[in-house]
């Protein structure tokens, strides 16, 4: 097996890991995002804030963390895309009949 067909295999390995994983991460994440989701929404939210302080930070905590999440995972789909593309790029320079199934 040569070097180039090799590095494509374990390419194409780390970028499934790395699919799989952002699969099992949405799955993980589908349960709190959906309970979020029931929370109360404005104007019945600004009144629980205003109430308690607690829950204020409760929100903005929540708040802050989704959108870290989802910020996160759309960092790991756009390095994906972007490694594509190289890994396409290679293909046309390299033609192979070892190409990976991940092109």
């Amino acid at each position: 097996m040569s070097t180039w067909t090799m590095g494509v295999s374990s390419t194409c390995s780390t970028k499934l890991a790395l699919w799989y994983k952002i699969l099992e991460l949405r799955f993980l994440l589908q349960k709190p995002f959906s309970s979020s989701n029931r929370l109360p929404q404005d104007p019945v939210k600004f009144s629980f804030c205003e109430a308690d302080e607690n829950v204020r930070v409760a929100y903005s905590d929540l708040i802050t963390s989704s959108k870290e999440t989802l910020d996160s995972i759309l960092e790991l789909q756009e390095n994906s895309i972007i490694q594509r593309q190289v890994n396409q790029q290679m293909a046309e320079d390299n033609t192979s009949d070892n190409w990976c199934c991940c092109h």
